[in-house]
């Protein structure tokens, strides 16, 4: 079944919210691989409406570049389950935040955006208030990076205490050419 085959009240979320922080989110590996997938995963009703996506790069580029760039790849891949309905679902979960990896006192920002509750997509039906959402929320981090920056941002995230969620959880990936 796809996302136009189904109301929102009827499609399934096996996954929790959640937040997925992409480091290196607007390079090569993001745009080919993760986004679509996530798309995809958006099109089979398999993502909590409150979830988010976080790119995370040094250019200054701001949401709407990014969603641009995100939609031109998601065009290409996914093809003829790409419509205007479905992106117009998905790109509400798109953020982006011009950071940089190595610099820690960059990471304000992203500590900022993700305790903000405004920032929950719109049209996002959740029962609990957004402070409760946020506590709850599964925080992934993607390192679509040079290795060579995975312990600088891991040693970031964990100065900025943007490490561990509410409950103490933390994933973190490390992606080297999926």
């Amino acid at each position: 079944m796809t996302l136009t085959s189904l109301s929102d009240s009827k499609r399934q979320h096996p996954t929790p919210a959640f937040d997925m922080i992409v480091f290196g989110g607007t390079g090569d590996l993001a745009m080919r691989k993760l986004m679509p997938s996530l798309m995809h995963r958006d099109i089979d009703g398999r993502l909590h409406p409150a979830s988010r996506i976080v790119g995370i790069g040094r250019s200054p580029i701001g949401n709407e570049d990014f969603a641009k760039r995100v939609e031109e790849s998601c065009r290409n891949v996914i093809g003829p389950l790409f419509t205007e309905q479905s992106w117009a679902i998905f790109v509400r979960r798109l953020h982006y935040i011009a950071l940089n990896g190595s610099k820690q006192n960059d990471y304000g920002v992203l500590r900022d955006f993700l305790d903000d509750s405004a920032s929950v997509p719109s049209g996002a039906s959740v029962t609990s208030t957004a402070q409760t959402l946020n506590a709850s929320k599964v925080r992934v981090f993607c390192l679509a990076t040079d290795p060579g920056l995975f312990g600088p941002i891991s040693e970031n995230l964990g100065q900025a205490d943007l490490l561990f969620d509410a409950r103490g959880r933390s994933y973190l990936d490390g992606l080297t050419g999926l």
